[in-house]
């Protein structure tokens, strides 16, 4: 179990953490609690249509957040120094391509990523709006929200 932050809980979460943190006039005892995260929500077949949609939605937007990085990644992959071998001189992460950082650090094609980056160059707003875009981001994100 890692630190969080009180503003990175759900609401719900934070109210029951500060409810049962004893407080002394400036200071604030410090609590640990689980982070609720997609491993840690339980089975999705027991879960209310509206308590799963908030799991897509707060999943979403925590893609949403990533996407500027990724492509700073890729960027980086892109324009990075290569040897006559056409590798990084510097690897990141201990990969020398894109492709390799892919298939190896996010488990994924290339092409699902592009396409996630995609679907959210195209219409940003409408992405959120649409259950089918907001599925497959998550799929092809999974390895950034667990």
């Amino acid at each position: 179990m890692s630190p969080v932050h009180i503003d990175e809980l759900n609401p719900e979460t934070r109210e029951l953490v500060l409810a049962q943190i004893p407080s002394a006039g400036d200071a604030t005892a410090l609590a640990t609690v689980e982070k609720d995260t997609f491993t840690t929500l339980g089975d999705p077949a027991t879960m209310t249509d509206d308590q799963l949609a908030g799991i897509v939605f707060e999943g979403v937007k925590k893609i949403r957040q990533c996407v500027p990085d990724i492509r700073a990644m890729k960027a980086r992959f892109d324009t990075g120094d290569r040897d006559h071998r056409n590798r990084l001189k510097t690897p990141i992460k201990g990969c020398d391509s894109w492709k390799q950082f892919c298939k190896s650090r996010l488990e994924r094609a290339p092409q699902t990523i592009g396409e996630a980056l995609a679907a959210h160059i195209e219409n940003p707003a409408a992405a959120s709006d649409n259950p089918q875009i907001c599925t497959n981001a998550l799929t092809s994100f999974e390895p950034f929200i667990l």
